[in-house]
């Protein structure tokens, strides 16, 4: 694997584990922290489907860019709409985990720990948009975090298949 390669898988895994160690803290600067985080995953998202000549999901992360900058700007000391706009966008993504990880068991690769984040992230959700109580926000903040370590470990596993899968196959036929 390239040097660069590594970059943005790292990038998470530290973000996530700063997330998670400093998730009391980010209380006080938790417009900045979700918002930035919605905006910037979702226009690196939006150039590499670009490059990919992938549009098919352009406009809804053009949505959570949208969101990602009214939570920053609009409702920056609301903590009810940011729970609201954060426990909704989870929902949303936890459904589509929901869906990809049941597709990927009907396809013999097990998906357990895909579906069982899909399942914490729609409880903690509908939990916080029925109580934006700091409990509930210091439990979204944390699955955040985790979520963000889980994304790196996925992407290192992947480019780690990408690279060295063909070879290992390669060897077990010869």
């Amino acid at each position: 694997m390239k040097t660069l390669d590594l970059i943005k898988p790292i990038i998470y895994i530290i973000t996530g584990t700063l997330i998670i160690i400093f998730f009391q803290k980010i209380l006080n600067i938790l417009p900045y922290v979700v918002g930035s985080i919605m905006v910037l995953v979702n226009v690196e998202a939006i150039v590499v489907d670009t490059l990919e000549h992938d549009y098919s999901h352009t406009g809804y992360k053009l949505g959570i860019i949208t969101l990602g900058i009214i939570i920053m700007t609009a409702v920056r000391n609301d903590f009810e709409a940011i729970c609201i706009i954060w426990a909704t966008i989870s929902i949303i993504n936890g459904g589509r985990g929901l869906i990809k990880s049941a597709t990927e068991i009907t396809k013999s690769k097990i998906s357990i720990l895909g579906l069982l984040i899909a399942l914490i992230s729609i409880i903690l959700s509908i939990f916080l948009i029925l109580h934006q109580n700091e409990e509930h926000i210091q439990s979204h903040i944390i699955l955040l975090g985790i979520e963000i370590i889980l994304d790196g470990v996925r992407i290192l596993i992947r480019k780690y298949k990408l690279k060295y899968q063909p070879k290992i196959e390669k060897e077990q036929i010869e």
